[in-house]
């Protein structure tokens, strides 16, 4: 979605200020305003101290999104984070009518390339995620004008996190031998975005497996 609202929210909270924010509702009338809120004193009465506001990067995958952030946000915008489609986790749909490839997977092309230059007329900070994690494409980025990169699939896997080890230790793995599988799954995703999916065995990408799981029902 568009995160236009956003930044005025933080601006908001950051006073203990009550926000609010819009939900889409499938099927709702156009001029329907059906909006989420939460109320700071409500929660916490009495004297709330102050705040230092944090900072609102955008995550982004194009030009036209950063532009209508940059100009029609509700606060202000510190930042842009460009993922490419490539990125670990959720991805933006390809621009234009959606196509998959052989594998069902969604078919990117160049307009889904974002133009730096574009971006740093806007004269905001970006950092660029997608295949970055090495020092490689970190030096790329920045003399491409970018103040570093995003991280995401290298957290989990690090020795701190809490995914399981062995889980870890098999993606490790075929990550140095070049045998990891990834699929870029355009439904497993409840919000309709694409979504990065390791295929291993004995897990959710398993669908063999997941046959003969039995989903048991509490108790009554």
């Amino acid at each position: 979605g568009i995160p236009r609202e956003v930044p005025g929210v933080i601006d908001s909270l950051t006073e203990h200020q009550e926000v609010s924010i819009k939900l889409h509702v499938e099927g709702a009338p156009v001029d329907a305003d059906f909006r989420t809120r939460f109320a700071p004193r409500e929660l916490f009465p009495g004297k709330l101290p102050p705040l230092r506001r944090p900072h609102f990067l955008a995550i982004i995958a194009s030009v036209t999104l950063a532009l209508a952030l940059a100009k029609k946000a509700t606060g202000q915008v510190d930042g842009f984070v460009i993922e490419g489609p490539t990125a670990g986790g959720h991805n933006a749909p390809p621009r234009g009518q959606l196509q998959l490839n052989e594998r069902g997977e969604p078919l990117y092309g160049p307009r889904d390339e974002v133009d730096l230059d574009k971006i740093k007329a806007l004269g905001l900070p970006f950092w660029l995620a997608g295949g970055y994690a090495d020092p490689l494409r970190v030096r790329q980025a920045l003399e491409a004008g970018g103040a570093g990169v995003q991280v995401g699939t290298g957290i989990p896997l690090c020795r701190e996190s809490g995914l399981e080890d062995q889980l870890k230790s098999t993606l490790l793995q075929q990550v140095e031998t070049g045998e990891v599988e990834i699929f870029t799954d355009p439904l497993a995703s409840p919000t309709g975005f694409p979504f990065k999916v390791a295929q291993l065995e004995d897990t959710l990408s398993d669908h063999a497996a997941c046959a003969t799981w039995v989903i048991c029902a509490p108790p009554t």
